[in-house]
């Protein structure tokens, strides 16, 4: 092993161990961590199956008729609430457990995959390199992400956003293997793949129409036209899936009686998505110190490497990123064209988780690909020697700036949260709360109340108000005849503890 390869090879060691420690944090909540509001309303005709010993085939046409119901009164998106109706907790509570392990698996092996197809199957770089790299993208992603109480804690924005992500960038990844000669035996799982897609999420089908249409232009040969013509398939059945999302009554139910397709409101959503997505970015690079210096020093990694390159790259380079950036700005075009029909209603916090992942694979993939340029531009010596300066300003930022990447990690939140007892007293408050709920003598069921700030995790508050979304969801999964919260200090008066 030659001296470059140990350097590599240690910094890929220090970053997977630095990745792993910064994980212990988040999965230790995860033990801790409870269903609550949407969870609870979107699979309580499930549970109740479960609980009546109903067969597994009866369980799956519950979850579908759901789906099927939700789709009419609220939402569109039907794959994504099948997946909900089957969140963890119906088979008991301490399951749900397993929901941020399952949001960091999809996260992880989605963005994993994808990283390692762009950068080692396509711009022909080693496995170590894109180990280097992928070791700080997913430290950016788990301990920065804008709502970790909805991209990892709570299986409800898991359904409709983690998992859909996951699942886009694991089928492009095949898409593009396909597409370049692959077996046909990939179809089945694609189309598989391609029908959850169409009902997941709309930013997940734009961002899995948009990469397809730009494979299939790219490896197009008219020898191959039957590859061609079965990612033509593909992408039809992903837009009637997305036509079927779009034209759900309850879209209608939740953002108004004009929802619909407009032409203005489309070409407003087009210019409205490249201002707010920059501005957002911006936002991400300012605020968390930590993204500069990664992309600094993947810059000067690429600086360092070795290997043929083609000649004159930065047109096609050039377009590449330019590209890469439209696509990340595309994916605010649902939250922005649906904010035209109701601004003031609040959009979820997994849409800008989604957007931030999208931002990191952009952010990765342009450094890179910046790199490369530089290298074209001006190599040998005096590219190692601006690698060296990379290093040196990503190091000074790191310094200088490590009290706020410290202080705004997920970890650090946890930490506090931990520290401060809050942990102790939540999981006390829950264990109480269920014991309760669980109670079958009780069927009008007064619940001493509990603080929605809850640290890592979602926690949607019960009120005094009987007709509160998240109490008639408690109410419906316990199956009750009500669900009310009042002040604590009154229930133990009135109850005892």
């Amino acid at each position: 092993m030659n001296k470059d390869k140990r350097i590599k090879t240690s910094l890929m060691v220090i970053l997977s161990v630095l990745c792993v420690l910064s994980l212990i944090p988040i999965i230790y909540c995860s033990f801790f961590d409870y269903a609550t509001g949407d969870d609870l309303a979107k699979s309580a005709n499930v549970h109740r199956l479960i609980v009546h010993g109903a067969s597994f085939f009866e369980i799956i046409a519950q979850a579908a008729r759901d789906a099927k119901d939700i789709w009419y009164w609220h939402e569109g998106t039907w794959a994504s609430n099948f997946v909900l109706a089957l969140q963890p907790s119906i088979w008991g509570e301490k399951c749900y457990i397993v929901t941020p392990f399952i949001g960091l698996a999809f996260l992880f092996v989605g963005v994993g995959v994808f990283l390692h197809d762009i950068v080692v199957k396509v711009l022909d770089y080693s496995k170590l390199f894109f180990w280097i790299i992928f070791f700080p993208i997913i430290i950016l992603m788990s301990q920065y992400m804008p709502f970790i109480r909805g991209g990892l804690f709570w299986f409800t924005g898991m359904a409709h956003y983690t998992i859909p992500l996951g699942v886009t960038l694991i089928l492009l990844v095949l898409n593009r293997r396909f597409l370049s000669g692959g077996s046909f035996k990939l179809l089945p799982i694609m189309i598989f793949l391609s029908i959850y897609m169409g009902g997941s999420h709309y930013q997940a089908i734009i961002l899995a129409l948009i990469i397809q249409l730009f494979y299939t232009v790219v490896y197009f040969k008219k020898e191959n036209l039957k590859y061609t013509v079965a990612m033509g398939m593909q992408i039809l059945i992903e837009l009637v899936g997305l036509i079927i999302c779009a034209k759900a009554p309850g879209n209608a139910e939740r953002a108004g009686d004009e929802f619909g397709f407009g032409a203005g409101r489309a070409v407003y959503t087009v210019l409205h998505s490249i201002v707010v997505s920059t501005q957002d970015g911006i936002e991400y690079i300012t605020t968390r110190k930590l993204i500069p210096v990664v992309v600094l020093f993947v810059v000067a990694l690429t600086l360092c490497v070795q290997k043929k390159r083609e000649k004159n790259i930065i047109p096609k380079y050039a377009f590449l990123v330019v590209f890469s950036y439209l696509i990340y700005c595309a994916m605010y075009a649902p939250g922005v064209y649906y904010s035209t029909f109701d601004a003031d209603e609040g959009i979820s916090g997994g849409f800008y988780d989604f957007n931030y992942f999208c931002f990191l694979i952009f952010i990765a993939v342009t450094a890179v690909l910046i790199g490369e340029i530089l290298v074209y531009l001006v190599k040998g010596k005096v590219a190692k020697k601006c690698a060296v300066c990379l290093v040196g300003i990503g190091f000074v930022f790191l310094v200088a700036f490590s009290k706020s990447i410290l202080k705004n990690s997920a970890d650090y939140m946890i930490y506090d949260y931990v520290k401060g007892g809050h942990l102790k007293d939540f999981v006390l408050q829950m264990e109480e709360r269920l014991e309760i709920l669980n109670d079958e003598s009780q069927r009008e069921v007064v619940l001493p109340e509990m603080n929605s700030e809850q640290g890592p995790f979602m926690h949607m508050a019960l009120t005094s108000d009987i007709n509160n979304f998240t109490n008639v969801s408690t109410m419906s999964f316990y199956d009750k005849d009500s669900v009310i919260a009042i002040p604590r200090d009154e229930y133990y008066k009135e109850y005892g503890e």
